[in-house]
C-alpha cells in the first residue's frame, strides 16, 4: 500500500470502530428499524469490532515493518534534508533551518509535531 494511503485507511478504520462503538451504545430504536447487525447480514457487531480491530492492528504493524526498511529511513532522511537546503537557500540561517526542520517532525507523521 502507497505510503499516501496509510493515513487515509488507518483514519477510516477509526471511523468505522468509533461507529461500531456507537451503534452498540445506540437506546431507544424503533422496533421496525434494523439493527447495524442485521443491515451487515446477522453480523455480530462485536465480531466486527474484533474484525477491525485486527485489521487495523495488521496495517500498524506492515506500517511499522516499512518503516524500519533501511531504504525507508534513507527517503525520509533524504526528505528532511532537501526540506533544511530548501530553508537555507530561502536565506534562513543554519540553526534556524535545524529547528524547523527538527519541529516539523517526521515528513510521514499525520500532523507536525508541536512546539514548546
Amino acid at each position: 500500500m502507497p505510503q499516501s494511503r496509510l493515513p487515509i485507511c488507518l483514519a477510516i478504520a477509526a471511523c468505522c470502530i468509533a461507529g461500531v462503538a456507537l451503534t452498540q451504545n445506540a437506546v431507544g430504536q424503533e422496533p421496525d428499524t434494523p439493527t447495524p447487525a442485521e443491515m451487515f447480514g446477522g453480523m455480530n457487531m462485536g465480531s466486527m469490532y474484533d474484525q477491525l480491530v485486527r485489521v487495523s492492528l495488521k496495517m500498524t504493524d506492515t506500517y511499522l515493518d516499512h518503516l524500519s526498511k533501511p531504504e525507508t529511513a534513507k527517503k525520509i532522511a533524504s526528505c528532511q534534508k532537501a526540506h533544511y537546503n530548501a530553508l537555507i537557500a530561502e536565506g534562513f540561517t543554519d540553526e534556524q533551518a535545524f529547528i524547523l526542520v527538527r519541529e516539523a517532525g517526521s515528513p510521514l507523521a499525520l500532523t507536525p509535531k508541536a512546539g514548546k
